[in-house]
């Protein structure tokens, strides 16, 4: 065998077990609730849109506390594991689950109040 086909053979043996390893860790487990829709709120402290979507949701918070479960959660510390998991891929995001665990929706960036209202809505039962 070749010296390339052998380092070939290597390199595809080493991202083959990567891909296996990285398959096989454990679920992350979501901060849902269990009786009610939840709506993840992910923020970084340092990310202008998130000042300016902090009070929208603190409001729709409020408005929902009794029908919707919300979890405000820093995409690089305490929301860093469930982000990734999510395959987020920029903040604010805002991701509501079911009560049985099922997406309903997602949206990143700056979002109008009556955009993340409508999604509220519509996962009530």
């Amino acid at each position: 065998m070749s010296k390339l086909r052998q380092h070939l053979l290597w390199l595809l043996l080493l991202l083959l077990s990567a891909l296996l390893g990285a398959c096989s860790t454990a679920p992350i487990a979501l901060p849902l609730a269990e009786d009610m829709p939840t709506f993840l709120f992910y923020y970084t402290d340092n990310w202008p849109p998130w000042a300016q979507m902090q009070p929208i949701v603190n409001g729709l918070e409020e408005q929902y506390s009794n029908q919707i479960r919300f979890m405000s959660l820093n995409a690089n510390v305490d929301g860093a594991a469930s982000y990734e998991a999510l395959i987020l891929r920029g903040h604010p995001a805002y991701v509501i689950f079911s009560a049985d665990g099922e997406e309903l929706f997602r949206a990143l960036g700056a979002q109008e109040r009556d955009f993340l209202q409508q999604a509220l809505d519509d996962a009530l039962p």
